[in-house]
């Protein structure tokens, strides 16, 4: 047996003589707060049914999860905060994301959203696409959805 489905690291002869840096969580505070956070502005309260997961393989942060948006206080912009630092160098280390959302306006002249990671931050960027390859940050209102799943690399 090669040792990839029941076990990765010295034994699978694969890796050789490195063990595989493995770790999975959630993050956000147990009320699901702290997860989107404005640009500028006050604050986003997310509601309590919804967080987002991530498991590291390596230098490799996979995300996933869904907010729902219960209220904000003029906020303007979107932040995710990430569990992990996002590797700084080089934009190559950037991630994009898929994204759905429900019920929420992407932003003047945008027609789709996603999030981007910046190097050497914490956060991504929840940001509209514009048809020029611009982006435009969208406008969060409570009872807004975002669903996503995304990767990017740290150090």
């Amino acid at each position: 047996m090669s040792g990839i489905i029941n076990s990765a690291g010295s034994r699978s002869g694969v890796i050789g003589t490195t063990e595989i840096d493995y770790e999975e969580g959630t993050t956000g505070t147990g009320d699901a707060n702290g997860i989107l956070t404005p640009i500028s502005g006050t604050s986003i309260t997310c509601d309590t049914h919804f967080t987002i997961a991530y498991a590291k393989i390596g230098n490799t942060i996979f995300i996933t999860g869904q907010l729902f948006v219960s209220g904000v206080a003029s906020p303007s912009g979107i932040k995710l905060n990430l569990p992990f630092v996002c590797k700084s160098g080089n934009r190559g280390y950037r991630s994009g994301s898929g994204m759905v959302t429900y019920g929420s306006d992407f932003g003047t002249g945008a027609t789709s959203i996603g999030c981007m990671t910046t190097e050497g931050s914490s956060f991504a960027h929840i940001r509209g696409n514009v048809d020029n390859g611009g982006y435009i940050d969208p406008v969060i209102e409570a009872g807004d959805y975002y669903t996503f799943s995304f990767n990017y690399i740290t150090e």
